[in-house]
């Protein structure tokens, strides 16, 4: 009898062993990151458009905020993150420029839901081909001197990384 339930619990041990394992390693799975300018590079001199229709130099804009998302109003994945960031407090979004790819309708309608957001336009082929940014939700960090420190691929399960 004895030796039967330490042959169960020996059992129990490795199945619940085996599961924390296989969590562990796919949690460390890294996508890798294609998108973006690459770490280490300088942004380029590229102009945004802002809400009011002026433009304004790409470099500007990260004088106190080093994190941008980039997003596209027809993405779904960006509309549900905006549609979350509602839930943080006010303090921690405003850290964050957003840049959405530019069309004609894009601040007009834009403003009514994010006129507390820091939202800036770019033409799509502008994005892709001067920032490298092909994919939504995106985002890059700046260090001091304006060069690419961190960039990735936004979703709900790192999203908070970014905030805090």
């Amino acid at each position: 009898m004895l030796l039967q339930s330490s042959v169960i619990i020996l059992i129990v041990f490795l199945i619940n062993f085996s599961l924390l394992f296989g969590l562990m390693r796919r949690g460390r799975t890294v996508k890798e990151v294609k998108s973006g300018l690459r770490e280490g590079v300088s942004v380029p001199d590229v102009r945004v458009l802002k809400m009011n229709g002026e433009n304004e130099e790409f470099k500007n804009i990260l004088t106190d905020n080093k994190t941008v998302f980039f997003v596209d109003g027809d993405c779904t994945s960006c509309q549900e993150m905006m549609n979350s960031l509602h839930h943080f407090k006010a303090e921690y979004v405003e850290r964050i420029n957003f840049i959405a790819t530019y069309t004609e309708n894009s601040s007009k309608e834009n403003q009514k839901n994010m006129l507390d957001l820091k939202m800036y336009y770019m033409k799509e082929n502008d994005l892709m081909n001067l920032l490298n940014v092909n994919t939504f939700p995106f985002v890059m960090q700046f260090d001091a001197n304006n060069n690419v420190s961190k960039r990735g691929y936004l979703s709900k399960y790192n999203l908070v990384d970014y905030l805090s």
